[in-house]
C-alpha cells in the first residue's frame, strides 16, 4: 500500500514508525559517522543489503512506516565524499527511495 491516506484510514488510530537505521548499522559494525550518516553506505553492496534487512525486520516487528536511507544525502557532498560523479550520487539517492 502506498500513500499515507489509505494507511491512516485502515489503521486503529495510530501508526508505528520504524526504529533507528544508524543505530542498527553501527551495531552491525558499519561506520555511519560523518555528514552523510547512513547514506554513505548506499554505494556499498553490503551496506545496502544491511539496510534492506533492517527495514524488513522493522516491518516484521509491526512497523507501518519505514523511511528511506537517504536522509543524510546531499549530492555535492556525496559526490565528493564517495569520489563519484554528481550523476552517480543522484542515482544512489534515487535508488534508496
Amino acid at each position: 500500500m502506498r500513500g499515507l491516506k489509505p494507511l491512516l484510514e485502515s489503521k486503529r488510530g495510530f501508526l508505528l514508525l520504524h526504529g533507528g537505521m544508524s543505530t542498527e548499522l553501527e551495531r552491525q559494525g558499519f561506520d555511519v559517522n560523518g555528514d552523510l550518516g547512513a547514506s554513505k553506505l548506499l554505494g556499498d553492496p553490503k551496506g545496502r543489503e544491511a539496510m534492506k534487512d533492517i527495514h524488513q525486520k522493522y516491518l516484521k516487528a509491526g512497523a507501518d512506516i519505514i523511511t528511506d536511507a537517504n536522509y543524510g544525502s546531499y549530492i555535492p557532498r556525496m559526490s565528493a565524499d564517495l569520489q563519484i560523479s554528481q550523476a552517480e550520487a543522484e542515482q544512489l539517492i534515487l535508488s534508496a527511495t
